[in-house]
């Protein structure tokens, strides 16, 4: 499953970032190119689907699909996918219903903070209701730990009706994947007289990939937290209101500092001085304001005649990389000038 959504991951990017782009995504890197590669490719709800995917566990991967000769390395950077990668995306396409919770953008903190409480409220009820005290937490989050505290002292004397409640939502979400994948889901739950079981040991038990078992964990969480934004049993368990999202706020802190002195009309050589950074950092943080704030005044920071010529090529460029794009101007049109227009020109494009 987790070479399927690899492989379709890169075609979709086509060769215009490295295969470490994917890696930066998926783990939720917060940096001005992964942000803005969420807007150029449309990938917002890929955005920390692993958080705990480790780099050897990818790199595993892409290595394993160049030995089987679906992809072949350019350069160390570039690659392409071969006719037996396009092939086996075609037979494989009945493996995009395991994806389907993908169509949904969510915000990833909002998911953690519902699938701990879940978790944790699962063992705590199923304990309290058979009279046991004693276990020790899934969680070591004493503000996860602290809610359900809470909500068990507002249910305590309804436990048996709640579980029975939560047994029927998961039974209506699970069912609508494979045996398989139930399996995982449930030996991973910590209940009265059964420990959730680790990575490792659920890697021996069936023989799957840690990043395939994370994959099918994170798609049934996800699909549990978007069923839960309709008024269910588990509805309580969300971190305040809920909606499903376009995109999640994705601004670094430092970029957000910036950002209120953009708000109010500072040069760059003014943010320099006032942020105390350095011109290249200040550039970063312009990128990612371009990309996520609507009200930025792009004129503020580049000529009207220079944004004309870069969206003129950029109607008809082939390509995403800024390298190549930025061979193709007039030197006068700095790298900046052309970062800023392209994340504004992206963000026009998807509205």
């Amino acid at each position: 499953m987790f070479r399927y959504l690899v492989i379709n991951l890169l075609h979709t990017i086509k060769s215009n970032r490295s295969p470490a782009a994917i890696y930066h995504i998926l783990t939720g890197k917060k940096s001005s190119q992964t942000i803005q590669d969420l807007h150029v490719f449309q990938l917002h709800s890929y955005y920390r689907l692993l958080p705990h995917l480790t780099r050897q566990s990818f790199d595993d991967v892409i290595n394993s699909i160049v030995d089987e000769g679906l992809m072949m390395w350019v350069n160390k950077k570039d690659y392409t996918l071969t006719d037996a990668a396009m092939t086996y995306l075609t037979i494989q396409t009945n493996t995009t219903d395991y994806f389907h919770s993908l169509t949904h953008t969510i915000d990833p903190s909002a998911k953690y903070i519902f699938t701990e409480r879940l978790y944790l409220t699962i063992q705590t009820f199923t304990h309290r209701v058979m009279n046991e005290r004693g276990f020790i937490p899934v969680t070591d989050d004493v503000t996860i730990q602290a809610f359900v505290k809470q909500y068990y002292h507002v249910h305590k004397q309804q436990l048996s009706d709640w579980l029975e409640a939560c047994h029927t939502h998961l039974y209506k979400v699970l069912i609508t994947y494979p045996e398989h994948d139930r399996h995982i889901f449930l030996d991973r739950l910590s209940t009265y007289r059964h420990s959730g079981q680790s990575f490792q040991q659920l890697t021996d038990r069936y023989g799957s990939h840690e990043a395939d078992l994370r994959l099918t964990l994170a798609l049934i969480e996800r699909d549990l937290f978007i069923r839960s934004q309709q008024q269910t049993c588990l509805s309580d368990l969300l971190p305040g209101k809920q909606t499903v999202l376009r995109y999640p706020s994705l601004m670094t802190r430092s970029a957000q500092k910036t950002h209120q002195l953009v708000m109010r009309g500072y040069s760059i050589d003014e943010l320099i001085q006032a942020r105390q950074l350095k011109r290249g950092t200040i550039e970063d943080h312009l990128v990612e304001i371009c990309t996520l704030e609507d009200h930025f005044k792009l004129t503020d920071y580049v000529n009207e005649d220079k944004i004309a010529q870069i969206e003129t090529y950029l109607s008809t460029r082939q390509t995403q990389k800024l390298g190549e794009i930025k061979r193709n101007l007039p030197a006068a049109i700095s790298y900046l000038d052309l970062r800023l227009v392209f994340a504004h020109y992206q963000k026009r494009l998807y509205k």
